[in-house]
C-alpha cells in the first residue's frame, strides 16, 4: 500500500478517529476505501483487504459467499451456461 495512503486515509478506518459512524467511499489513486460499519475495505485494483472487528467472522463467510456467487453468475452471463451444467430441456450434442 506504500504510496497510495497516507496516515489520514487510514486514521479515517479505524472508529476510535473517526469523527463520526457515517459511510464513507474514499477514492485516492489507485486505492477506494470504503467505510461501512462494521465492514471496511481497502480496494486495489488486484486485491480487496477487509477489515472486521473481533468476532465478526461471519460477515467474512457471508462476504465470500456473495462474491464467489456474483462471479459465477457474471461468467454465466458473459460465456453462457457450461456444457457441463445440466440445464432443464437442454439436448446434448
Amino acid at each position: 500500500l506504500g504510496g497510495y495512503l497516507h496516515p489520514r486515509d487510514m486514521r479515517r478506518l479505524v472508529t476510535p478517529f473517526s469523527p463520526s459512524n457515517e459511510p464513507q467511499l474514499i477514492v485516492r489513486r489507485h486505492v477506494m476505501l470504503l467505510n461501512f460499519d462494521p465492514l471496511r475495505a481497502i480496494v486495489l485494483r488486484d486485491r480487496v483487504l477487509v477489515l472486521v472487528p473481533d468476532g465478526a467472522d461471519s460477515i467474512l463467510i457471508e462476504l465470500e459467499r456473495r462474491v464467489r456467487g456474483g462471479i459465477a453468475e457474471m461468467e454465466d452471463q458473459v460465456f453462457g451456461k457450461s456444457t457441463d451444467d445440466p440445464t432443464p430441456g437442454a439436448v446434448k450434442p
